[in-house]
């Protein structure tokens, strides 16, 4: 969930926490659970871990990380097969988890931390995931536009959204305004990017 501490969000590798990265990115997610998510980092990317010995130690019982393995969807969506249409529709939550960031600066500007919690929980914003999975699997776009979203074996865009939600819920949670802020507004930036990938390969 969009809620998911980021505290537990962390590199396999060197152990450091997602929210402590800068201009790294986090590459190949290794394991998700519903209570964490484990990707390796730029610097520990040629760690040798066998993805699928770590499929066999942890089920994909929650989505991670959709792109490189970002966060991702959740195991039982790689067997469903979604139409054109669904991905309109998943688009279009798309779009209502954007307006959904969006209403979370009025209440964070005015101080309002629990309120701004709130609007973080906005059903648009919880389907994240699974609206990211829905657009990535169903026939519309390329396999680039895919692979720059996040697919399960890539890390993309989408899974920034999910690791800067998180980090914004955990500052909201630890009345930590600057940070809430700084995390929002990275959230918006990725989203945006998710957004026109999806917007480039022909969805309205």
């Amino acid at each position: 969930m969009l809620s998911r501490p980021a505290d537990n969000i962390r590199c396999k590798g060197c152990g450091r926490r997602a929210v402590e990265f800068s201009n790294e990115k986090m590459m190949h997610a290794l394991k998700a659970t519903a209570a964490s998510i484990t990707l390796l980092c730029a610097s520990c990317v040629d760690v040798d871990v066998s993805r699928r010995r770590a499929l066999q130690l942890h089920a994909f019982s929650a989505p991670v990380v959709v792109p490189p393995l970002i966060a991702v969807a959740p195991a039982h969506a790689a067997s469903k097969k979604y139409s054109a249409a669904d991905a309109q529709k998943a688009f279009g939550e798309l779009k209502a988890a954007r307006a959904a960031l969006d209403a979370v600066d009025k209440p964070l500007a005015g101080g309002d931390l629990e309120k701004a919690a709130a609007a973080l929980q906005a059903p648009p914003l919880v389907a994240f995931e699974e609206n990211a999975t829905i657009i990535v699997q169903a026939p519309v776009l390329t396999v680039e536009d895919k692979k720059a979203i996040g697919t399960i074996r890539r890390y993309g865009v989408a899974a920034d959204v999910i690791i800067m939600t998180g980090g914004l819920s955990e500052a909201l949670d630890n009345g930590d305004v600057r940070q809430a802020k700084s995390f929002l507004a990275k959230a918006k930036g990725s989203l945006d990017e998710v957004i026109g990938v999806a917007r480039g390969g022909g969805l309205r």
